[in-house]
């Protein structure tokens, strides 16, 4: 009997020790994977954190006359899938703003010489009198030609007769273009 006792006792403490044994791997192997998870994680961030647009790199702004104006090309912030967007900022102290449509005031160009002067959309989403901003946006395909494509070296927007200015200019060069979200 008592040799009975002993094997049963010898094969439970075999079974306690092989139970610890497998959990204390399975919380190594657990431990392993969340550190390489956690270090993957790491690595993302820093990837996106050198991918991160500076968008005061991407603002153009013009001050001629009595109004300034700031433009942001929008696709690189957020995608649109059939437009070109700009968001467009305009402050003053002497002109009303609202009541214009900026959408009939613009034309937009690229480097192979595709000009757009209609088509444009403008929607006016916050301010009031001297100081708006809204969307401005050109399909971004006119008779057939993008607008970008992979041989686009730069795009410029322009706005006519804002306050009397003739012209005013927004060039963004092909590596800021090639930001934009397609």
């Amino acid at each position: 009997m008592k040799k009975k006792n002993i094997l049963i006792i010898g094969l439970f403490a075999i079974f306690i020790l092989l139970f610890f044994l497998t959990n204390k791997f399975k919380e190594d192997e657990f431990i392993q994977n969340k550190n390489v998870l956690e270090e993957n994680i790491r690595e993302e961030e820093i990837l996106e954190e050198k991918e991160e647009v500076n968008f005061e790199k991407l603002m153009r702004t013009d001050n001629q006359g009595n109004v300034d104006v700031g433009v942001l090309i929008n696709n690189i912030e957020k995608e649109d899938e059939n437009y070109l967007v700009f968001k467009v900022m305009l402050n003053t102290h002497s002109v009303d703003l609202e009541g214009i449509d900026y959408a009939k005031l613009v034309n937009i160009k690229n480097s192979e010489g595709l000009i757009v002067k209609e088509g444009f959309l403008w929607e006016q989403v916050g301010g009031s009198g001297h100081h708006i901003y809204g969307y401005l946006k050109v399909p971004k395909e006119y008779n057939g030609e993008s607008i970008i494509n992979e041989n686009t070296e730069y795009i410029e927007l322009e706005i006519k007769e804002l306050d009397k200015v003739e012209s005013r200019k927004f060039v963004w060069n092909k590596n800021e273009i090639d930001l934009i979200k397609k």
